[in-house]
């Protein structure tokens, strides 16, 4: 019987500089950074948010001895400007047409974390970066993590991620603990590349669909391939 190779994932990213001429030698970037996906473990996820796993934590026995709880897994952060913690279910479908996948767009919230478990106990995968004073995130520090079967994320505060990549051909079912309710907009959106139906490349949107910033000296194109 041949065994199955593994396969693994890469993405491969084209920045192409816009704006002001200049000359020839600085109008183009062509960067290609390829990157495969990262085991998720507390230590390497630290700087996005919190692995939500019972490998590793603290327990308490309970309920006469018939139960662990493994506590305070992760660092819910929902009460700014009068927010409340909500439970919600996200019934995500598989990537149209599978790998290669174009990524058009990533998104943080600035005012509370963002929790993900698969409800079918399916691996997925989050692509992240780390929270910026701009209203890009930095495509430079771009890290794609796999998420074991038996694993959660909560993503931190202001943290940049794709929405969560569900594998396989059948929706999953994510039970998503976030902020619900409360003042302000909670939902930055940045778009890479020129959008048709959202405007051009660089424009960092609310869910409102209003522009709240433009960095758009740059257009990026993000692929995520599987080899």
């Amino acid at each position: 019987m041949t065994k199955k190779k593994d396969r693994t994932l890469l993405y491969s990213i084209v920045l192409v500089e816009h704006g002001k001429k200049q000359s020839k030698a600085k109008q183009t970037i062509n960067m290609t950074i390829e990157l495969h996906p990262v085991t998720l473990t507390a230590a390497a996820f630290a700087l996005f948010g919190d692995v939500i796993e019972t490998q590793g934590s603290n327990f308490n026995t309970i309920n006469f001895g018939r139960t662990e709880r493994h506590h305070d897994l992760a660092k819910i952060d929902t009460l700014e400007q009068d927010g409340h913690t909500g439970i919600s279910i996200f019934r995500s479908q598989p990537l149209e047409g599978g790998f290669p996948c174009v990524v058009k767009v990533m998104e943080r919230h600035p005012l509370s974390s963002q929790a993900f478990i698969s409800m079918q106990r399916k691996p997925f995968l989050v692509l992240v970066a780390p929270p910026t004073d701009t209203n890009k995130p930095d495509v430079t520090k771009l890290q794609l993590f796999q998420v074991g079967a038996n694993q959660g994320i909560n993503f931190h505060r202001g943290v940049w991620h794709h929405y969560s990549f569900a594998l396989g051909n059948e929706s999953t079912d994510f039970l998503c603990v976030d902020r619900c309710g409360g003042n302000g907009t909670n939902c930055d959106e940045y778009y890479f590349k020129s959008d048709n139906n959202r405007g051009p490349a660089g424009k960092q949107r609310g869910r409102t669909g209003q522009p709240l910033g433009d960095d758009s000296a740059t257009d990026e194109e993000i692929i995520i391939h599987e080899t």
